[in-house]
């Protein structure tokens, strides 16, 4: 099993070189009573693991090495969710190096514990060391959807994905939580696998499994001998987020999978896709699509009201999944972003792409600056601003084609400025925020300048003079993205997914030399495709 970033050397371990959870308790009790999990444990029902929890402490003999594993996950995830939306005094300075010795441990604790086994616990704890890797900053999507296939083989090899309905020998409680695992495993494939652009591996796989019921955990109890009807989404339960992600995600698994198929699909495909992905973000709860200041097509260049920052680890999961969503749209449509101009079937195309770009930078406004440090974040970013940066492209090519053309170009350039500027009030709580305000600047002065223009000054929102830009190898290494290929002419896949292939746009390099863009930024623009 690839468990990455770790050395194997690294995850030899004997039972004496763990660590005593005597000296652990106030960390683990922390982590129980942190709301951050409030959405990560709803595939573990609380009441029977502090049953089992307590058990420990009775008799730690007894205790199996993926227990043990279970416990270092959610240890893990909690320092990581210290360290990146605020410390406790008590960890300051400390969480960002307990993450790695707790990501360390659940390591050692899955490979000790041998996952073939099938014990207990095993793919829960898989699927919280993948949130753990989902959510570091830097990229790893390849790693991600490598971890991803045996997050699932380990499902399949326990029964996960046959309903446990139709086994006897399973309690209800048992039952509806492997459904809450399991859905949590699927959405997991579907995410990794359009983050990565790769194909999924549950598009191969037959399940009948069930979706989750919404239920509240006090709802659920061991001696149960059936389930309460579902909740509606009415009811903000442990179990709604999880759902509802569940649907969005196995959608984008749609629109992964239609990028990975080697045969052109029709585009009457991506009409149907396009709309079962909007119909999935329509069934979002009322309290789970949070706000965002996106400019609508109609509006001028003035500036929209600020949002109210987001402090807490619940809302951000909530815009992400709002974020998610108009990346979603972006990478369905911006093939045929182009094409509009010479086929005027594709105008849906162009303006669904245009649209969620805005929505994509509009994510920005109620982010803390320590959200940057997420490399799915600054992804968001940065997709959509080469998407604006690309129709400001075609447009100065054919300007004579853009009319009156909706959002008007000001407005795309509004939008951009007001990024940068977001980006820099960031610069001083992350360093991967200045590398990428340095980018957009060196780009935005290119449009602003004119032809030719290679530094000065953006206008607007932002303004900022243009520092010297970092060298392909410190962005590239920076944000994860294809370094670019000047002999090629376009970008090199070695290091990064299939899917951000140049060809999308129909737009080389030398097209946007010819067309007086500078050298100096378009040579960084695949610097900042990233996941997203």
């Amino acid at each position: 099993m690839r468990l990455i970033g770790l050395s194997p050397n690294s995850l030899i371990v004997k039972p004496s070189q763990l660590p005593s959870l005597v000296s652990l308790k106030p960390h683990i009790e922390i982590a129980i009573v942190h709301a951050a999990l409030t959405i990560r444990t709803a595939i573990l029902h609380e009441p029977t693991f502090m049953r089992e929890y307590n058990e420990h402490w009775r008799d730690p003999s007894r205790t199996n090495f993926i227990w043990l594993g279970l416990l270092f996950s959610i240890l893990g995830i909690t320092m990581l969710a210290f360290h990146q939306y605020g410390e406790p005094p008590e960890y300051e300075g400390l969480s960002e190096s307990l993450f790695q010795l707790y990501r360390m441990r659940t390591a050692q604790c899955l490979l000790s514990g041998d996952v073939a086994k099938c014990l207990p616990y095993t793919v829960e704890t898989l699927r919280f060391n993948a949130t753990a890797e989902l959510n570091r900053k830097d990229d790893n999507r390849r790693g991600l959807w490598i971890m991803t296939g045996v997050i699932i083989r380990a499902a399949i090899n326990m029964g996960y994905h046959r309903d446990p309905a139709q086994s006897p020998g399973i309690s209800v409680l048992q039952a509806e939580y492997r459904r809450r695992v399991w859905s949590s495993v699927v959405s997991m494939d579907d995410m990794a696998s359009f983050l990565g652009g790769f194909p999924r591996t549950m598009s191969a796989i037959y399940s009948d499994t069930l979706e989750p019921r919404n239920l509240y955990e006090w709802e659920l109890s061991e001696d149960m001998t059936a389930l309460p009807p579902s909740r509606t989404f009415d009811d903000a339960t442990p179990a709604t987020y999880l759902i509802v992600k569940g649907r969005l995600f196995r959608e984008l698994g749609r629109v992964a999978d239609f990028n990975s198929n080697p045969n052109l699909g029709s585009y009457e495909t991506v009409l149907e896709i396009d709309r079962a992905v909007h119909d999935a973000y329509e069934s979002f709860p009322p309290y789970m699509k949070v706000p965002v200041a996106a400019v609508p097509p109609t509006a001028g260049a003035g500036e929209t009201e600020a949002l109210p920052r987001l402090r807490s680890l619940a809302n951000f999961s909530n815009l992400s999944l709002v974020g998610m969503y108009h990346r979603g749209v972006c990478t369905l449509h911006r093939q045929f972003l182009a094409k509009d101009r010479a086929d005027g079937r594709f105008k849906l195309s162009r303006d669904r792409c245009i649209e969620s770009a805005l929505g994509l930078l509009a994510f920005q406004e109620g982010l803390e600056p320590a959200f940057y440090r997420i490399s799915q974040t600054r992804q968001m970013l940065m997709l959509g601003t080469m998407i604006l940066f690309l129709e400001l492209a075609l447009r100065r090519k054919a300007p004579d084609e853009e009319g009156g053309a909706i959002p008007s170009s000001s407005v795309l350039l509004h939008a951009l400025e007001k990024s940068c500027a977001l980006l820099e009030d960031a610069i001083d709580g992350c360093d991967e925020a200045k590398r990428v305000h340095q980018f957009l600047v060196g780009m935005l002065s290119s449009f602003r300048g004119g032809p030719g223009t290679t530094s000065g000054t953006t206008s607007g929102a932002g303004s900022v003079q243009t520092e010297p830009l970092e060298t392909p190898e410190q962005i590239s290494g920076l944000t994860g993205s294809p370094p670019f290929d000047l002999a090629n002419g376009g970008f090199s896949f070695e290091k990064s997914w299939s899917e951000m292939d140049f060809d999308w746009v129909r737009f080389s390099l030398y097209t946007l030399i010819h067309r007086g863009l500078s050298l100096t930024s378009t040579g960084y623009m695949g610097y900042l495709y990233r996941r997203v």
